[in-house]
């Protein structure tokens, strides 16, 4: 707290993963039953991880979020380097009025700590692919991460399971498949001198007949 200005401060990857946080404004960290917020996934509506599908996503991002615990006002900073990191600040409603982009548009509403808000997949998805897919997550977020309340800490199950059923439905049966089209054969060209040869002229016709009545 600087100023007598209570904030939080985290640095989180591109799936939301908190690497690093601190908090003395009451901001609802998902933690694990130690109380820790490292390798814990940040709702999916928070600057940490709205940032990263900004227009531009380098610049810094301003935005308020609704919590069950209050209104929060942030600014995240992207790293520009590859696997960059986010690096966000907030401080509360109150004290948005000190900060610059306060007058910001950007606000949305997070229902977390609830699962239900975004970290557990919707009913009828879930219905459809629990079992059926399988995602390896990765070893060292999910040794860190054994404490998270997710099944997978390192894997965001909503975000695949959405992912598979866009895909089943582009691939549906009742989708209109294109069939091949079978080209005619093109009819054979004759040239003008071959048709020449092929007409009859009305002498030549005449020879023939008299050669047949003489035969006879």
């Amino acid at each position: 707290m600087h100023l007598g200005i209570k904030s939080h401060l985290v640095v989180s990857d591109e799936e939301g993963i908190a690497l690093k946080a601190y908090e003395n404004d009451g901001v609802p960290f998902p933690r694990d039953d130690d109380g820790g917020v490292e390798a814990q996934r940040l709702c999916r509506e928070w600057a940490a991880r709205a940032v990263f599908g900004s227009s531009d996503r380098f610049s810094l991002h301003y935005q308020y979020t609704d919590t069950p615990a209050g209104s929060y006002f942030c600014f995240t900073y992207l790293e520009p380097e590859p696997g960059s990191h986010a690096v966000t600040f907030g401080v509360g409603f109150d004290d948005a009025r000190l900060f610059r982009g306060r007058e910001t548009e950007n606000r949305r509403v997070s229902g977390c700590p609830d699962h239900q808000c975004c970290r557990i997949p919707a009913g009828s998805m879930a219905g459809q692919w629990s079992g059926k897919v399988v995602a390896p997550p990765r070893a060292h977020a999910r040794i860190v991460g054994l404490l998270s309340p997710d099944p997978f800490p390192s894997i965001d199950l909503a975000e695949i399971y959405g992912v598979v059923d866009r895909h089943q439905n582009s691939n549906s049966p009742n989708a209109t498949a294109r069939q091949p089209t079978r080209r005619k054969p093109a009819p054979a060209q004759t040239t003008p001198r071959q048709a020449t040869r092929r007409r009859a002229t009305p002498r030549q016709a005449n020879i023939g007949g008299k050669a047949s009545k003489e035969k006879a």
